[in-house]
């Protein structure tokens, strides 16, 4: 079962930026969703029945986004 940790460490987070992240799993959901906000940070939505190694595989095509996302927050958090 996946993580936050386990995701985080995938992604090689910073120390300083694990709290811009989180975890939720959704019986709504239909795909991963990467749901970035200014006051939350970047969600990670979770669909009810996924494989472990297709969301592996999916955030770590996702990197460059997740972590384009993640600067824009923290960029957007400075400004305020």
């Amino acid at each position: 079962m996946i993580n936050l940790g386990s995701l985080l460490e995938l992604l090689d987070v910073a120390e300083e930026d694990i709290n811009l992240f989180s975890l939720r799993h959704s019986n709504m959901a239909k795909r991963l969703i990467f749901k970035p906000s200014i006051r939350n940070g970047l969600e990670i939505i979770l669909p009810r029945f996924y494989d472990d190694n297709w969301v592996l595989e999916t955030v770590t095509k996702s990197k460059s986004k997740i972590e384009r996302s993640i600067s824009e927050i923290k960029e957007n958090r400075i400004e305020l």
